[in-house]
């Protein structure tokens, strides 16, 4: 390798970490030795791979080195994206789309504001609802209509860039959050840890650890802290850790105290400075901390004191550069769900901290919290302050006799109690805090892109907008279920939200079998202290059961509606479940029943079956006609037998059809999808739901 490339900025920037982390490695060497020895390595070692530079605007090609492109971007800055792909900066050229983007945002902030005026389920709140998400759509078409190839804005690197930015930016977000509250991205090799220690070693610092700290971290703790944070795809060796105990053997105490609690949350809490001010955050409150967004008056001075503390000994602000990948393949601790634009995090454990230290210390926000001040979003939710009790007949399952039966319950509404207020205050100051160290990591992620600017403040900005008591997760990426208490600062009360989980939300799935499905997430699954496995089996059973009697009786209520276009407008007409049991129906049909008419779109009630040569026979002796017709339909398309028929919207179901019924699926369908997987239970495959339970 050429020794010119001892003057490039990136090298220099390279030797000026491991000169200082050298020295310490090996301190008998004198400064000369250890740069003529980092001269010699990287002149002997460094490679130099060719890259290619494409601009799809010019249609330019440029054939260039990986040094050479990494000087290019150190000396013009341009802004950087995950994807590979580089832009000019903001202020160099007009930028309409931007100027577009930024004033749908803008709208959609003032209609949210408004929103939040109103009592959630108004309908004010949902007309300004419905504003702020059509503001969103607007945002979301561009990025829709730029990865469109048949649209004036395409281009396919910034689609594809914008994708991997949005992946990138999350996957931050949730790397950080992982780091501060529990400490669990592990280091991945040998480079990370030595850049670890002279990261936090050279970070200026404002407190005096005599003044903050009970006592001083002795080397072996410092060192067994560091060294037990590793473990991603990398098992330090023997001489790895003579590596770092030399360099940490060499440290002033200052520095050893910073490793310990840097991204160690809980140790440093339990210093009296730092427990003293939790108490004295919760203690100065005259009421509830609901919105973290918007600090009490009387704890301004205090929180931001308490953040600063927790900014200097325990964030860590530099960024993860595999955190795409460190991220979807590390065991993660604190982040339950990553989705488009947001982290559910878990802050049980700082609750459960903190209460132990608070809980019984004399405070004003201990008190009762007037219901008036509850908004209710939800028809399961009920806030009255005052627990309301009364005896009720409610069904039952016996799994010993397979029957539904009746039975007393006492019946408790949801109460707004005092602890309410304490628990929101705890997790809202972390999340004050949360919402500061994420901000200001967002804003270090646009400066290493270059899209930061003096001129302009920082889009990536990110807010706590839900408290959930708890969430319900699955195995399926963006499908959970969570009770809903303060949006923004508004008490909703108990809200149930559904993401993702077909069941419980989809518009195809029966009305009814929703809402029952809803009310056992709601209030067997996510409302209760302990989870009763047997009481969610026994509603399933009851479900199961009314499914049954009611397609027993011939009722449509479980049936799937569809609708069906003209036959014409499909390329494959036959290959459309709707069409094929449209066909069935038309041949099968009583001969005063209209036909359905495929020159036209069609509702209509789908019913599974099972028709197959050896079921048909069934009726062969009480309705020979339908036993001949089914026989034709059979030597015809229907070779393998008859699943499903297409029944009218007007039309009820013919009796001779109950014998053929698909019972198991259509109960399959409308039950498989609520995700008892979850809380341990487990579907009998091809059975109906519960029958893996077993009476003895």
């Amino acid at each position: 390798m050429d020794e010119n490339i001892l003057t490039m900025k990136i090298i220099e920037k390279y030797k000026e970490v491991a000169l200082r982390m050298l020295r310490y490695s090996f301190p008998s060497l004198s400064f000369k030795e250890i740069n003529e020895a980092l001269d010699y390595s990287i002149i002997k070692r460094m490679k130099n791979p060719e890259a290619v530079l494409n601009n799809n605007y010019s249609n330019k090609v440029i054939n260039t080195t990986l040094l050479d492109m990494t000087e290019y971007i150190l000396e013009k800055s341009p802004i950087l994206t995950s994807y590979g792909v580089l832009f000019k900066k903001h202020s160099t050229l007009p930028n309409p789309i931007a100027k577009m983007l930024e004033s749908f945002m803008d709208g959609r902030d003032i209609h949210k504001k408004e929103m939040f005026k109103y009592p959630k389920g108004s309908e004010q709140f949902e007309k300004y609802n419905l504003l702020q998400q059509l503001d969103k759509v607007d945002s979301n078409a561009y990025y829709g209509a730029c990865g469109m190839y048949s649209c004036l804005y395409y281009n396919l690197h910034v689609a594809a860039s914008v994708t991997t930015q949005g992946r990138s930016l999350i996957s931050s977000a949730g790397i950080l959050f992982e780091m501060f509250l529990t400490n669990s991205v592990e280091f991945g090799s040998l480079n990370e840890v030595v850049t670890f220690i002279d990261n936090v070693v050279t970070e200026k610092r404002t407190y005096d650890d005599k003044v903050i700290l009970d006592e001083d971290i002795t080397l072996e703790e410092s060192f067994f802290k560091v060294m037990s944070s590793c473990g991603f795809y990398w098992i330090p060796t023997e001489e790895d850790l003579v590596v770092v105990w030399e360099i940490m053997m060499r440290l002033k105490q200052e520095d050893l105290n910073r490793l310990f609690y840097k991204n160690n949350l809980y140790s440093f809490m339990d210093n009296k400075v730092m427990s003293n001010a939790i108490v004295q955050l919760l203690t100065m409150m005259d009421k509830p901390y609901l919105d973290p967004n918007h600090v009490p008056s009387e704890i301004k001075v205090e929180i931001e004191e308490f953040w600063q503390l927790l900014k200097e000994y325990v964030y860590y602000s530099y960024q993860i550069i595999d955190r795409v990948d460190r991220l979807e393949n590390m065991i993660r601790s604190t982040t339950m769900v990553i989705d488009t634009d947001s982290n559910l995090i878990s802050l049980d454990a700082w609750y459960r901290y903190t209460l132990d230290k608070v809980y019984d210390k004399p405070m004003r926000i201990k008190a009762e919290v007037n219901p008036t001040d509850f908004v209710t979003g939800d028809e399961y939710a009920n806030n009255e302050s005052i627990e309301v009790k009364s005896i009720e007949q409610v069904k039952d399952f016996n799994f010993y006799t397979d029957e539904v039966v009746m039975m007393d319950r006492e019946l408790s509404t949801n109460t707004v109690i005092a602890q309410d207020s304490l628990r929101y205050s705890i997790i809202n100051i972390l999340a004050y805090c949360l919402s500061e160290m994420i901000n200001d990591y967002m804003f270090k992620y646009t400066q290493n892109s270059n899209s930061a600017a003096d001129n302009r403040k920082c889009l990536m900005i990110m807010k706590n907008e839900f408290l959930m008591s708890r969430v319900l997760l699955t195995d399926a990426k963006k499908n959970y279920a969570s009770i809903q208490e303060l949006q923004e600062g508004n008490i909703v009360g108990k809200v149930l939200d559904v993401k993702g989980l077909a069941s419980l939300t989809k518009s195809s799935m029966n009305e009814a079998t929703r809402k029952r499905l809803r009310e056992i997430m709601y209030e067997d699954i996510l409302n209760v202290q302990n989870i009763d496995q047997l009481q969610v089996l026994k509603h399933l059973a009851i479900l199961e059961k009314e499914i049954y009697e009611s397609l027993l009786s011939g009722a449509k209520s479980y049936y799937k509606p569809v609708t069906i276009k003209s036959m014409n407008t499909y390329e494959n007409p036959m290959r459309i479940q709707g069409i094929k049991a449209a066909l069935v129906y038309n041949e099968l049909r009583d001969a005063h029943d209209e036909a359905i008419d495929f020159t036209k779109r069609n509702g209509l009630d789908i019913l599974k079956l099972n028709i197959t040569p050896k079921s048909i026979e069934k009726i062969k002796d009480t309705y020979p006609e339908k036993y001949e017709k089914i026989i034709s339909l059979m030597n015809n398309n229907f070779s393998t037998g008859i699943d499903a028929i297409a029944i009218p919207l007007n039309v009820e179901t013919p009796r001779w059809l109950l014998e053929f019924i698909d019972y198991v699926t259509i109960i399959n369908n409308n039950i498989s999808g609520f995700p008892i997987e979850s809380i341990g239970l487990h579907f009998a495959g091809g059975n109906v739901n519960y029958t893996n339970i077993l009476s003895i």
